[in-house]
């Protein structure tokens, strides 16, 4: 992959069971400051069309450019699989091309946010494990 479609990682996910009390564990051992995101409902669709609505709670790390994203999912069906490491995310300027990047080096889509049609951002997995998500740079804002 190139560093000049990716660059550095924009942040490192991990799943929490309550994003409270991760940010206050966080906080207290690393210093980090944190930006919440307000819970509500999104609308993720699968490789085979269907799709699962999921609601997070999420909250980023303030401190570097690395940031630390804690999610805390709600609901009986979770979208994210099993939190072991979970994911590392970059923020994409061409999300087509990134999407072919990523599944020329075999990784395939995992789930992806639409709007309108349009994707803002995805995952995409490989058989060892590896999460990746990519977004467009302006994701929050075009959820609104």
């Amino acid at each position: 992959m190139t560093f000049e479609l990716f660059g550095p990682p924009q942040h490192i996910g991990m799943v929490v069971d309550d994003v409270g009390t991760a940010k206050k564990a966080w906080g207290e051992v690393t210093g980090l400051d944190w930006r919440d995101y307000p819970r509500r409902p999104l609308e993720w669709t699968l490789p085979d069309g269907s799709t699962v609505v999921t609601e997070m709670t999420v909250a980023y790390s303030t401190n570097d450019s690395c940031a630390v994203e804690l999610i805390q999912e709600h609901g009986t069906r979770p979208l994210l699989p099993d939190p072991a490491g979970h994911h590392v995310g970059f923020i994409v300027p061409d999300m087509a091309a990134a999407r072919r990047q990523l599944e020329a080096n075999g990784l395939t889509v995992y789930a992806q946010l639409l709007k309108d049609g349009r994707p803002l951002a995805a995952y995409y997995t490989n058989p060892h494990g590896l999460l990746v998500e990519i977004a467009v740079p302006d994701v929050a804002a075009a959820l609104h």
